[in-house]
């Protein structure tokens, strides 16, 4: 049996963005652990279903502007309340392609914090990931921080 991944051998790449806001990390961790809300202000992760504990479930819909919007499942991985939630993802077959999604939140001083947002993928196929991919991925990362921001600020 030939392995894909022994030819091939895995390929990683981090995608990473980040934003300051005027807010609490609890206040800023109760807006992205409403999900349900996540129609209301969400242009990325426009709508995600499902509880936030390690282990479980949730159903992803993702959208960028001028694409079709995508459903996935991801695993929790992480949820560290009020600093950290991590999914992962990936194809069916192991060290092909897996995803780590990231959302931080680190403390700066009383009410400004760092929240920091980004994606690792790993796998035999990432090396075919087409660059403006990664790109529309940051952008989309991006646009959702700016959302978040006023959605915590108010503005």
């Amino acid at each position: 049996m030939i392995r894909l991944h022994k030819i091939f051998p895995s390929s990683h790449v981090r995608l990473h963005t980040q934003i300051e806001i005027d807010a609490s990390a609890e206040r800023v961790w109760n807006v992205l652990a409403d999900f349900g809300a996540y129609a209301e202000w969400n242009p990325f992760l426009q709508q995600v279903s499902g509880a936030a504990h390690p282990g479980a479930k949730l159903t992803v819909k993702v959208g960028q502007e001028g694409k079709r919007s995508t459903t996935f499942q991801v695993r929790v991985k992480t949820v560290d309340q009020p600093r950290e939630l991590r999914w992962t993802s990936g194809l069916p077959v192991p060290r092909m392609f897996e995803s780590e999604h990231y959302l931080c939140i680190r403390e700066l001083g009383p009410d400004r914090v760092v929240v920091e947002q980004g994606e690792s993928f790993s796998g035999v196929l990432v090396r075919f990931l087409p660059a403006k991919t990664r790109q529309s991925a940051v952008s989309s990362f991006e646009a959702m921080n700016a959302a978040l921001k006023r959605r915590v600020e108010g503005n």
